[in-house]
């Protein structure tokens, strides 16, 4: 059985090396541009040897029949301070002017690629050791559930022991992963913070960035690209240019592109311009979202092209760059897009204009449109990306805050991780306006990010949404006091706050019913519209699934749940009625996958098949047949995912899936990980380069909306409770 302190050996070795590395520049180098460097140094030291002593404790001795729920979570914050602390070192040292430490964090990030497979390796093991134990406890659990209607509070003594142990080597072991990783993602930001800072006194550390861009692993090419997509200059544009046109990798590909996007030069816009036409759907999409950040005459005629030769999940994601781009609801048709161009074009550009003051007018403009006849929220949001000025900024934000509509709310909400502070303000005091349950969950979700001016307003819009003392016992802006705050009313606040999904999944959409091989109607999952032909579908069969689809009074539809026969229908029923749907209506020669999970993933057919009558009949027999089971793992549910028809993985398909529709009504119960925001972030990872869209659907009021909400809006994709 493998040791705790081996599960954890990744940690050590990375933080023992990470030590010696950042203790390198011992003193201030000779002629640093940097005043406080010597500051920074100094508080960097301090940080590491404030970390916790990186010894495990012992596994629990062979006579203990249980280990208590709270030593795991004892164990899990530890882990979780730990890794805080070397993130906040990397981050100090990043924060240094001076070449040799981007030298540093170019070996920390060497060392970290390494020590990756390691770590996955370490936890592999565990989890193989895991899966058939807990197999049989969950088994055994579920018989008695069947039998008596409630679970057992203790199953054969020496299952339980064997299954908690092995559980918290699994901790360890996932600790060490989830260590290198976090670390890995930080040293790749600091390069990126460390050479914005040298700015022109970079040359000789520039040499040592340069060699990633020419490296042979292509995570390390993506790494470069990652690191310099903020960082300004005319030779971080010639390196991304020079990738971009002899990378093969598309991973790598879509990375350059979107490190070259951001830069905004004409060359740029030409090349990205090109990757329209390229092979690779990631690659294509990466180019769509890069030429959204341009500004140029040609990038919405570029677009509308495009289009009149897009199918399935690329036609979708141009009508939706569109609109994000313009604000313009039009049919999803290119002939529609192309008549509005040729027709407004001229005028529309007036938006983009050289000149701040004719921005400004057309700002005020928009917000004083009758919403009749155009959406104003939606024409004001799609200035905001590309804005740099703060007063025109301003200007969209105050006219968002007056119209107050769903899309609006979403974009002041997005506003708040913005990077100018000035505009983080104005987004919080817009929010002052919407009485939407989401609107305290991403103010109270700011709090740890905010600082003491940002912190002031966020109290000063709480107690404006709230009309008055009330509930709102909080005597002034501290955090502390605020959270506990939310934490005792969010289960029921007040009426008026009402309960919806933090995107909108309706406004023009829908195609006519007439037309096309399959009607709308019977090719949608959800509520959500299927438009690719490329799609996976990833759905939660754990034991909670087998309770009523909607309780008597339930706040999300109103009254209870439909009955058949007298019973009423199940949340597993309504899963299987929908995939039956989709399944029947999806046009033969798509591709499609199913992945059902409770206690590990199960995957039809080896993974992405192509539809056709035979096909259709058996994958409808095989979710006919499906049965609950107990456990709830979304880690694995979604790697399986991602890893279907990729290179190396045993599920083999043509190509990999586009588009995931992810629909769970729980947290996560076991699998690798089990926090919501380590598995977002190994998401993230998987989704980089690959572009897939994840739409999740959240299932019952009892599953976990802030993790569907952000694993949706993080992937491109919409959530909805359901």
């Amino acid at each position: 059985m493998m040791r705790a302190a081996a599960a954890a050996a990744p940690f050590l070795l990375l933080a023992s090396l990470a030590a010696g590395a950042a203790a390198a520049p011992a003193a201030p180098p000779a002629g640093a541009k940097d005043p406080e460097f010597p500051a920074r140094l100094a508080a960097f030291k301090k940080l590491f040897r404030a970390l916790p002593e990186a010894v495990r404790e012992p596994l629990p001795p062979q006579g203990e029949t249980f280990i208590h729920q709270k030593q795991f979570l004892a164990r899990a914050e530890e882990h979780e301070a730990e890794t805080v602390a070397v993130v906040k070192c990397v981050q100090e040292l990043a924060r240094t002017r001076d070449g040799k430490v981007l030298e540093e964090l170019i070996r920390g990030l060497g060392l970290a690629g390494r020590m990756e497979p390691v770590a996955r390796k370490a936890l592999d093991e565990v989890v193989s050791k895991l899966e058939p134990v807990e197999s049989a406890y969950f088994q055994k659990r579920e018989e008695h559930f069947r039998l008596t209607g409630s679970w057992p509070s203790m199953v054969v003594i020496a299952e339980q022991r064997a299954v908690d142990t092995l559980r918290w080597n699994r901790q360890e072991a996932a600790h060490g992963l989830d260590f290198v990783l976090r670390t890995r993602d930080a040293l790749v930001e600091g390069m990126g913070t460390n050479l914005e800072l040298l700015a022109e006194d970079r040359a000789e550390a520039w040499k040592a960035a340069l060699r990633m861009a020419q490296a042979p692993d292509p995570s390390d090419r993506a790494s470069f690209c990652e690191a310099v997509k903020t960082v300004p200059g005319k030779d971080v544009e010639q390196a991304l240019l020079g990738l971009e046109s002899k990378e093969k990798d598309p991973w790598v590909l879509s990375a350059a592109i979107d490190a070259l996007s951001r830069q905004g030069s004409p060359e740029g816009f030409r090349r990205i311009l090109a990757r329209l036409a390229d092979p690779d759907l990631g690659v294509v999409v990466a180019a769509v979202r890069g030429l959204a950040r341009y500004r140029s005459p040609e990038t919405i005629p570029a677009l509308v092209e495009r289009l009149k030769t897009a199918e399935g999940r690329l036609f979708s994601d141009l009508v939706e760059t569109l609109f994000d781009v313009t604000g313009k609801h039009l049919p999803d048709q290119a002939t529609a897009w192309a008549g509005w161009w040729e027709k407004d074009g001229k005028a529309f550009l007036r938006r983009w204009s050289e000149d701040v003051a004719e921005r400004l007018d057309e700002v005020e403009t928009i917000g004083l449109t009758d919403e009749r006849l155009i959406d104003v929220a939606a024409e004001l949001a799609a200035l905001l990306p590309t804005e740099r000025d703060p007063k025109v900024r301003d200007a969209i934000l105050e006219n968002l805050s007056i119209h107050r509509s769903n899309h609006a709310r979403v974009t002041l909400i997005r506003c708040l991780s913005a990077p100018e502070k000035a505009t983080r303000l104005a987004a919080i005091r817009g929010l002052g306006q919407y009485r939407h349950v989401s609107v305290p969950e991403e103010l109270i979700a700011r709090l740890p990010h905010a600082d003491a001016e940002e912190t002031q307003a966020i109290f000063v819009t709480l107690r404006t949404l709230w009309g008055g003392p009330g509930e709102f016992q909080v005597d002034g802006p501290d955090r502390e006091k605020l959270q506990r705050w939310w934490d005792t009313v969010k289960e029921r606040v007040a009426e008026q706050f009402v309960k919806l999904g933090s995107r909108d999944v309706a406004g023009g959409k829908k195609p006519p019913e007439t037309g096309g091989e399959t009607r709308w109607q019977d090719r949608n999952f959800y509520g959500l519209r299927v438009d690719s032909d490329n799609a996976l579908f990833v759905v939660d069969i754990s034991l909670s699934m087998e309770e009523p689809a909607d309780r008597p009074g339930s706040t999300r539809t109103g009254g209870p749940a439909p009955a058949v026969g007298g019973k009423p229908l199940r949340k597993i029923d309504v899963a299987q009625n929908e995939l039956r749907r989709v399944l029947r209506g999806l046009p033969d020669g798509t591709r499609f996958g199913l992945v059902l999970f409770s206690f590990k993933p199960e995957v039809w057919d080896q993974g992405m098949v192509v539809m056709d009558g035979e096909v259709r009949k058996k994958a409808i027999a095989w979710v006919d047949a499906l049965k609950t089971r107990e456990a709830t793992n979304v880690h694995d549910a979604l790697e399986t995912a991602f890893s279907i028809g990729t290179k190396g993985s045993p599920l083999k398909a043509a190509a990999p899936a586009d588009t995931i529709f992810f629909v769970s009504d729980g947290e996560p119960t076991v699998g690798k990980f089990l926090n919501t925001q380590v598995i977002r972030d190994q998401v993230k990872r998987w989704n980089r380069g690959r572009n897939v869209k994840i739409h999740v659907i959240g299932v019952g009021e009892d599953h976990d909306v802030s993790f569907c909400r952000a694993l949706a809006e993080e992937n491109g994709g919409f959530y909805i409770a359901r």
